[in-house]
Formats: structure tokens, sequence, C-alpha cells
């Protein structure tokens, strides 16, 4: 049984020692802690069972989760700014064969996630998307409504000038079909 902690809001010595350790260090130095850090868990990794990797990536999901919840309005949209803006710098260095490939990874993982979730676990989903979704269009100014739909218009033109005639067809046909009322 782990030794029970009194000092739990207190940092430890060796915490204190490895901070000031870290503030002396070099920008190579630092680079090659991460770059080594990075490594040493590639290395955990590619030697983790499925059960074990399904374990972090849940227990990892779980803190992030009620780090979340604890967060009020202004942090939620100061770490989505944060994340928009890592992700657009990240994306702009990428080249269209990087974009396809990291799309379709995205599209193959999030296909095997889904055909794997239960039923319940498939509704919490959607709950929250709707929910997450409605949070931010209510708080989303005048001026941020107009951009995303500008926006939206412009991806939309884009990704239809691209179709070809049966894709076109098939869209449409999609469309009328989804609309038509259902008869009994």
């Amino acid at each position: 049984m782990p030794r029970k902690r009194s000092n739990i809001s207190q940092c430890s010595r060796n915490a204190k020692r490895m901070r000031l350790v870290r503030s002396q260090e070099s920008e190579e130095d630092h680079e090659a802690r991460l770059t080594a850090c990075q490594e040493r868990q590639a290395r955990f990794r590619a030697t983790e069972t499925s059960a074990q990797r399904e374990s972090r990536l849940s227990s990892h999901r779980s803190r992030m989760m009620a780090t979340r919840i604890r967060e009020n309005r202004e942090q939620r949209e100061a770490r989505l700014s944060i994340d928009r803006e890592s992700h657009a710098l990240l994306r702009e260095s990428k080249t269209s064969t990087n974009r396809k490939s990291r799309l379709s990874s995205r599209g193959v993982r999030i296909a095997n996630a889904r055909s794997q979730e239960k039923l319940e676990e498939r509704e919490a989903r959607l709950t929250a998307d709707r929910e997450g979704l409605a949070l931010s269009l209510e708080s989303e100014s005048f001026t941020d409504r107009e951009i995303r739909l500008s926006s939206q218009r412009v991806r939309t033109a884009n990704t239809r000038s691209q179709e070809t005639l049966e894709e076109q067809e098939a869209r449409l046909t999609a469309a009328r079909v989804s609309s038509e009322p259902v008869s009994l």
C-alpha cells in the first residue's frame, strides 16, 4: 500500500530541485530532455497491450473531463482559443499530402471507435456533441456567427465545385429522399 502523503498541497524537495534544474537548462538541453521524454513514451507505448492502452486512454479521458467540468465559461473559451491557434499553426506547417494523410487517419480512427461503441456510449457522445454545440452557439456573438456562416458557405461552395456530376446527383437524391415525408 502506498504511503500517505501528509503534505499533498506542498511541493516535495525533489520537485523543487527539478524545477530549479529545468529553469537553468539551455534551449538545447530543454529540447534534448523533451526529445528523450518523447522517445521514452514512444517505447513504452509500443510495448503496452491493448488493455493497458485502453486503460491509459480511459483514465486520461476521465482526467480531462473532470478538468473541463471545473472550468468556467472564460476558461473554456481561453482553452478553445489556444487550441484553435495551435491547430491552425500546426496545419499551416503541413503539406497537402500531410493533411490528406491526417484526415484519412482521423477518419479511420473515428470509424473504428464508433464501430466499437455501445448504444449508451453513442447516445452519450451525441448528447455531449449537441450540448457542446449549443453552448458554443449560445456564446457566439453576431459577428462570430456571420463569420462562421460565411466560412461555411465558402467551404460548401468549394466542395460542390469539385463534385463530379455523379456525386452531385447522389447528393441531391439523398437530400430529396431525406426530406420526403414518410407514408405509412
